[in-house]
């Protein structure tokens, strides 16, 4: 099985082809930066040519995952992206539909296990193993083949399967703070897993603010297969404790000095990639956000109905029409005191513009106080003024999905699990 991503005109004989443009007739309409891709089956090739400088830095890497998944041990995948450099210039800037421009030839040391940028840097973000060969083309354009080495287990703990795992976290106290929530969250999943969660309070044993379906009991007796621990006031019970230990690296600043005394006599969880720094040789569980407590409300979202296929106004329609979360409306035809009454009575606006240059509705909207939700094209002066999203839909329906509390722990569990299948 090969395929070819962001197809375009530029179909290849043999692989299927996949672009998200239904007008090109490709074989398979669809967006690669919305993972998992279940329209894929395990392929030994997946070849990308002037596609990656088109996908923002934040879902580059979910699309670098979702290949390394797809392919087969062994298994190539082939990029072509134009080279980030003074002399390339024309290359990476002329077209304002390239949104990624950090292409140079060390980019792709990060995901390569053998090299000292993947060990201290690239594991910690979570990038996936392969081992690569760059070259450059005509001084112009990266050329890049990464395979897949033999691929590690990634299927997940069963909690019935291991039923026997206890995992226990430690907090100095149960006061209203954004890391003592996080482990709140964790109990919670875990309970609803039927996994054994207890949490080892040195003040109070129990919450007053928050719901707890697992038992909370005081330091005098810690024991557990797995202890997480991330306030540094309770690294003074670890002589104590009966378990792997494992950091949470939850605060900098002054917290930063009681993490480093203990980098490297445990192992270290970060839950925002910007310790990596600190703390390169990491597992990286960033943060989440109980998703099901925290739902968009209604929300009056305008856009300018123009009929030009430049302005998008039909897939604008596609993706939010008929959600429960969205009163669409659309601008058309107004007059400037009638469309400065209709900016001041709604919530959000959305331009999804395709054709190179400046946004006066875009521009117009943030003026009047309007949050503006874009693809980023024509955006490009006021970029830190809006908000730049790959799927519309899923922005204003559940925005924080993919940080979802069970998200965190399906990676803890899968850190825990390969340990305690190993009996380690």
């Amino acid at each position: 099985m090969k395929y070819n991503l962001g197809s375009g005109m530029f179909k290849r004989r043999g692989f299927i082809n996949v672009d998200r443009s239904p007008e090109v007739n490709p074989d398979i309409v669809a967006d690669v930066t919305v993972t998992p891709w279940k329209w894929a089956k395990p392929a030994d090739l997946i070849f990308a040519s002037n596609l990656f400088e088109h996908i923002r830095e934040e879902s580059l890497l979910k699309v670098m995952q979702e290949c390394h998944r797809v392919l087969k041990p062994g298994g190539l995948l082939q990029i072509i992206v134009p080279i980030s450099s003074p002399d390339n210039f024309m290359a990476m800037f002329s077209d304002s539909s390239h949104v990624n421009h950090n292409f140079t030839l060390e980019t792709y040391d990060y995901f390569d296990h053998r090299h000292i940028r993947w060990k201290r840097y690239g594991r910690a973000y979570g990038n996936p193993k392969f081992e690569r060969t760059v070259q450059i083309r005509n001084g112009r354009f990266l050329e890049v083949e990464l395979k897949v080495i033999k691929k590690e287990s990634t299927k997940l703990p069963s909690p019935k399967r291991n039923n026997k795992m206890k995992i226990g976290a430690i907090l100095p106290h149960l006061g209203i703070y954004g890391g003592v929530r996080y482990f709140l969250e964790i109990g919670n999943v875990c309970a609803d897993r039927g996994i054994d969660y207890t949490l080892f309070s040195n003040q109070e044993q129990k919450c007053s603010w928050f719901k707890c379906n697992f038992p909370i009991k005081d330091w005098s007796n810690i024991e557990a297969d797995y202890i997480l621990v991330g306030d540094p006031p309770s690294f003074k019970i670890l002589p104590e404790v009966k378990g792997k230990i494992f950091i949470y690296v939850m605060a900098g600043g002054y917290f930063l000095d009681g993490y480093k005394q203990l980098y490297g006599k445990y192992p270290f969880i970060l839950n925002n990639r910007i310790f990596a720094k600190y703390f390169p040789d990491s597992h990286l569980v960033e943060g989440g956000v109980n998703t099901k407590w925290f739902r968009p409300k209604k929300r009056k979202v305008l856009f300018y109905d123009d009929p030009r296929p430049c302005k998008e106004s039909a897939y604008i329609k596609k993706q939010l029409l008929g959600l429960d979360s969205v009163e669409l409306v659309g601008l058309k035809g107004l007059n400037n005191e009638e469309i400065a009454k209709a900016y001041r009575k709604g919530d959000y606006f959305v331009s999804w513009e395709s054709r190179e240059g400046w946004s006066d509705t875009a521009a117009e909207a943030i003026a009047s106080g309007l949050t503006v939700v874009t693809n980023g094209v024509n955006c490009e002066p006021f970029r830190d003024r809006v908000i730049v999203v790959e799927n519309l839909r899923d922005f204003f329906t559940d925005p924080m999905k993919e940080f979802s509390w069970e998200r965190v722990t399906d990676k803890l569990l899968e850190i825990f699990g390969g340990e305690y299948k190993n009996g380690k």
